[in-house]
């Protein structure tokens, strides 16, 4: 498995703790004639995560590159188990933040290919 560069990583990390080092509401978001296909494709994927909560009760998830979390909290249940890593500190502060009053959620700076879980900890793992 190819590994993405150090330089790589570094860029991203700098760029989303760039992003989320002030307020975040602030950011000017970019509309493009894709986000209607995205938003349909996002609303399927919630759909089925949704389903598979709602059919398994109890089930533990990783949001892989997390970054705020606003994405994967919306999705779970009140049995679902919630990880969300990001290799940007800034992303995982906010989220810890904005979080912090759910027990059954919690977020972790972490590089992605380098994660310390053991194998099969989750039942579902997804990255928008």
């Amino acid at each position: 498995m190819t590994s993405l560069s150090d330089d790589y990583k570094v860029g991203e990390k700098n760029h989303y703790n760039e992003r989320y080092a002030g307020d975040s509401s602030t950011i000017p978001r970019k509309v493009n004639h894709n986000d209607i296909v995205n938003e349909n494709a996002v609303q399927y994927f919630n759909a089925i995560v949704k389903g598979i909560v709602k059919e398994r009760g109890e089930i533990s998830m990783l949001d892989y590159g997390c970054g705020t979390g606003d994405k994967s909290v919306p999705l779970i249940g009140n049995q679902t188990i919630l990880k969300g890593i990001d290799i940007s500190d800034k992303s995982i502060s906010k989220a810890m933040e904005k979080y912090s009053d759910l027990q059954n959620v919690s977020f972790e700076v972490m590089d992605c290919e380098r994660t310390s879980f053991p194998d099969n900890s989750f039942d579902l793992i997804f990255d928008y």
